[in-house]
């Protein structure tokens, strides 16, 4: 059956809604395969985007929805909980369209979250961090940053700067220890 939007569906129908065991595929080139109820994607199922992300996992009203796992052709593979579509408390490793890589855990229910984060231009990160919408995250909390000239940094961060105590260690054995504030040193420690 074609609904007049162009979604089809392939399953059984009950009351006229498609109701049991089937196929969603929207116009835009969704695809759900699995349970639904009332013309929803409801119960356990798979949905694969026309990039090749795809969620297998639990599904309400076409939303992940309950425990579950993502996993996309650029290395994306995480596991956990989402709530209404989004991502609740995960873990595994998330990688962004910049290449970006982060492997550790995101949690919006207010338990810390962080692990590590590889950018392209060879920085690392290992702490807390700060979830940022459709971006890597940002350092927050207590963490080390290493770049690729030889500098490390081992303190704290706030929005991904470095904010309060820390530690700079140059090549050549130049350190700065005291107080820093968005990402400047502003004072050997007392």
């Amino acid at each position: 059956s074609t609904l007049a939007d162009g979604t089809k569906y392939m399953c059984e129908f009950r009351d006229g809604q498609p109701n049991g065991t089937g196929i969603i595929v929207s116009p835009q080139g969704r695809k759900y395969v699995g349970e639904l109820a009332d013309g929803n994607a409801n119960g356990h199922g798979t949905m694969t985007t026309p990039d090749g992300k795809k969620f297998e996992g639990e599904f309400k009203d076409n939303k992940p929805n309950g425990p579950g796992v993502v996993t996309a052709p650029n290395g994306t593979n995480q596991q956990g909980e989402w709530r209404d579509g989004k991502e609740y408390r995960v873990s595994g490793v998330w990688v962004g369209n910049d290449g970006t890589k982060e492997e550790g855990t995101w949690n919006t229910d207010g338990t810390k979250s962080g692990g590590t984060i590889t950018w392209k231009d060879g920085r690392e990160y290992k702490g807390e961090w700060k979830l940022a919408n459709e971006s890597s995250e940002l350092p927050d909390g207590t963490g080390v940053m290493k770049w690729p000239d030889g500098r490390q940094y081992t303190g704290q961060f706030a929005d991904g700067q470095m904010n309060g105590t820390g530690k700079m260690i140059y090549p050549g054995d130049k350190v700065e220890d005291g107080s820093w504030k968005q990402g400047k040193f502003v004072g050997k420690a007392q």
